[in-house]
């Protein structure tokens, strides 16, 4: 055996398999619902959602009092069908290994609007009305309070 074919076996059977493994445990940002295929559009929509002011000042307001140890992320939870018109995105995080959702997003493709679900009202309003109506309420409103961190 040649010596370059030595350092070729020895690079595919433990430096290879080594870089994988580093690079397929690395804790994503985001997610896709594991029951949908990804695709580009729902991927610009979480990115998107991640982006909005509300969700970095809540992001913000939480690594504060966590010393830096919550990341939010988003989930597409529904995608547009013969019976659904719009992509459904919670943005939320995972606690006690329960995911605890702050935000519904709704994206509605055909009309390239965005607007929110709000669960204390149990309603569906444009982002901008939203932000107004919530603009001096807290920004952390749960029907039922989250469970506790530790």
């Amino acid at each position: 055996m040649k010596p370059g074919k030595n350092v070729r076996n020895i690079f595919f059977l433990l430096v290879l398999p080594g870089f994988l493994m580093l690079f397929s445990c690395t804790a994503p940002e985001h997610e896709i619902s594991e029951n949908k295929t990804s695709d580009s559009l729902g991927q610009l929509l979480i990115d998107t959602a991640l982006h909005f002011e509300e969700v970095k000042q809540l992001s913000l307001m939480l690594n504060k009092g966590h010393a830096g140890e919550t990341q939010l992320s988003a989930i597409i939870t529904a995608r547009p069908s013969s019976a659904f018109d719009h992509y459904w995105i919670e943005i939320g995080e995972s606690i006690n290994g329960e995911f605890i959702t702050y935000f519904h997003f709704l994206f509605f493709p055909e009309a390239e609007e965005w607007k929110v679900y709000d669960e204390k009202t149990d309603a569906v309003m444009d982002r901008s009305q939203w932000k107004t109506e919530r603009m001096n309420a807290p920004l952390l409103q749960h029907k039922t309070p989250p469970p506790d961190r530790e």
